[in-house]
């Protein structure tokens, strides 16, 4: 997946990713210059996200980023290691049905589905989503983690035993796209280790945000299936590397940091 920057979200991926989720706008900059974002843009997106709550300055020229208003699209490994994890799977499913919550206020429909597939849910039929009871939040704790995520409260949870077919159920992920991913994600970083020593600090910094994200995105977009239903070894493979590729890449940007005097 290919990572598309902007101001607003350069400032929030890297007071995520900073100490305590504070950054001077003196570091914001350097990083927006190296990686082709205008001074003037990120200087209003600050504004903006300041309006909104979402940062708040805590001395002249720092700010920090309120907790309440952290998003999953900004989500640092190294700081939540568990960011969603699962489990040995019991043979059961999650069912969600959402058909008393009406589908006409598109801007909710969008919220309720892009929670529901953040957490690995798929739609078995208009208005009823399934996925493998295998996370380590049970029902009652899924249930508020979707909804703080943007499900409605009014959507209904069920856990369920037996299906009709499991092979129906089991095709609504696409598990060979999920096992390409898993190796192709791997394959470009651990091509970027072998290679990035022979970079530039600024280069090596730049491409290590670029490919870091992705492979990031890539990994929270993962459904976390059943070790029944996927090659495990690709999978744990997988994501090691993220892992790896984000804790380096934030060294260099302390390094670039430190060399730029800031």
């Amino acid at each position: 997946m290919t990572y598309k920057l902007n101001a607003r979200h350069l400032i929030l991926d890297l007071l995520y990713a900073s100490k305590n989720s504070t950054l001077s706008i003196k570091r914001i900059l350097t990083a927006a210059e190296l990686l082709g974002i205008s001074d003037n843009g990120i200087r209003v997106a600050v504004a903006r996200l300041n309006q909104e709550n979402v940062i708040q300055a805590v001395e002249r020229g720092v700010y920090q980023l309120l907790e309440k208003k952290f998003d999953t699209s900004f989500i640092s490994l190294n700081k939540h290691p568990d960011m969603q994890t699962a489990t040995t799977w019991n043979g059961k499913y999650v069912l969600v049905y959402t058909g008393t919550l009406g589908r006409v206020d598109r801007t909710a429909l969008s919220k309720r589905e892009k929670a529901l597939r953040y957490y690995g849910f798929q739609e078995l039929e208009q208005n009823v989503f399934i996925r493998p009871d295998n996370l380590t939040l049970n029902l009652s704790p899924l249930k508020t983690a979707v909804i703080q995520f943007g499900l409605d409260p009014d959507a209904r949870f069920f856990q369920i035993s037996q299906l009709e077919s499991e092979t129906e159920v089991r095709d609504l992920w696409d598990i060979e796209a999920l096992h390409q991913t898993y190796h192709a994600v791997q394959h470009d970083i651990n091509d970027w280790f072998e290679n990035y020593q022979n970079l530039t600090l600024a280069d090596a910094a730049k491409s290590a945000f670029y490919l870091g994200k992705s492979a990031l995105f890539s990994l929270r977009a993962d459904p976390l299936l059943p070790a029944e239903w996927i090659d495990t070894d690709a999978r744990q493979q997988f994501e090691l590397a993220v892992r790896k590729i984000e804790k380096q890449g934030q060294l260099l940007w302390q390094h670039y940091f430190k060399d730029q005097g800031v």
